[in-house]
């Protein structure tokens, strides 16, 4: 969708009225620009959590380390619950080693994802949209319990999209 919001925008666009053509215009892309910087960011904080899951993979020689780094990427884009998943099959792979290393791997994957939940994603991802880090873990939060794992999805970019809405038209200028 992201890739073909001009041609969406455009279609749109004729079935407007000419005399909101250019606030719909506006709109469309403040609303484009916020997802696509949010989806960056989730993107970014993914794959700094797949490098470390690759890295203490390979230093406690866990079988399989860059498949669990795929994996706890991919899982890490699903909000409140994607860590423990990504978190899981690390935990499963360390066993099969050793559970001392299981243990030890275990625990420094909860440390970090204490730090992404807490410092890192609220800081990329508030950047992406230009909120606050407790802007947008209060916005994930809301989403969440308003509507469950899509409400906790779209709640920052939404919140992100509403302020840059709010600066466009009140304000005059965007910041951007």
């Amino acid at each position: 969708m992201l890739f073909r919001s001009e041609r969406l925008v455009n279609r749109g666009r004729r079935l407007l009225p000419p005399s909101v053509r250019d606030d719909a215009d506006r709109i469309a892309r403040v609303f484009h620009r916020t997802i696509g910087r949010y989806f960056g960011g989730s993107l970014t904080v993914a794959a700094l959590m797949g490098l470390f899951v690759l890295t203490i993979g390979l230093i406690f020689n866990v079988p399989l380390a860059p498949v669990a780094a795929i994996w706890a990427m991919f899982t890490d884009l699903i909000p409140q619950i994607g860590g423990a998943l990504g978190g899981a099959f690390l935990f499963i792979l360390a066993v099969s080693n050793s559970v001392p290393t299981a243990i030890v791997v275990v625990l420094l994957f909860i440390i970090y994802m204490n730090i992404e939940n807490h410092i890192i994603q609220p800081a990329i991802v508030g950047n992406a949209v230009n909120l606050t880090p407790p802007t947008t873990m209060l916005a994930a939060f809301l989403g969440g319990a308003i509507a469950g794992v899509p409400g906790a999805l779209i709640a920052t970019p939404l919140m992100g999209t509403v302020k840059q809405l709010y600066l466009e038209f009140q304000i005059g200028r965007a910041h951007v």
